[in-house]
């Protein structure tokens, strides 16, 4: 069987055996995604694996550091998009049940996956910024003028259109603006998990 793994950068398909631990689920996706155990540093790596669902995954991975461990606990990181990713998942796939327009894929089981290696793509051209803040000012308007927040985001009308599709929000004719639904509160209201150092 297949799953779902979502990292920092990307997401992917990966075999699974069906009951696989989460060590296996970690070895299937250093195969397909090509990472490895070190950095380009000779850095050593520790994964996370969390369980979302028995065949969606999240990885997280930070550079071993024991010179930075404070003795009282931890300090404050990043938010884990990959966390973020996996909780709007679920949701993302019943947009694309709805909509089907995000992508135009025929199989609408791949949609969900299609749209958010695409939106992670253009996240990641559209801005110099954080994928997580780049997410968090678009789900933060209630309404979307596409011309404008394809300004914005140095994208095209087009992609802009299929971004906000994507994240929930409906055509209103008379208005001509891009509208949040209740999908798009869903997506609001994930609360990330946070990387600790």
């Amino acid at each position: 069987m297949d799953a779902i793994v979502i990292d920092v950068k990307s997401i992917y398909v990966v075999p699974i055996s069906e009951g696989a631990a989460r060590k296996d689920v970690l070895a299937a996706y250093m195969r397909t995604s090509g990472e490895g155990w070190r950095n380009n540093r000779g850095e050593s790596f520790t994964y996370w694996t969390s369980t979302h669902t028995p065949t969606l995954y999240s990885v997280r991975r930070k550079v071993e550091e024991p010179h930075k461990q404070q003795l009282l606990g931890y300090m404050l990181g990043e938010i884990d998009i990959a966390d973020w990713w996996a909780q709007a998942y679920p949701i993302i796939a019943q947009i694309a049940d709805v909509a089907g327009a995000v992508t135009g894929v025929a199989a609408i089981a791949s949609a969900p996956f299609v749209f958010i290696k695409w939106i992670r793509s253009k996240c990641q051209k559209a801005e110099k910024t954080a994928e997580y803040t780049l997410i968090q000012k678009i789900l933060s308007g209630d309404s979307w003028n596409v011309s404008l927040l394809s300004q914005e985001l140095s994208l095209s009308e087009d992609d802009t259109k299929k971004l906000l599709k994507g994240f929930g929000y409906e055509w209103n004719r008379n208005k001509m603006l891009y509208i949040a639904t209740e999908k798009t509160e869903k997506l609001r209201n994930i609360k990330p998990d946070v990387n600790y150092y």
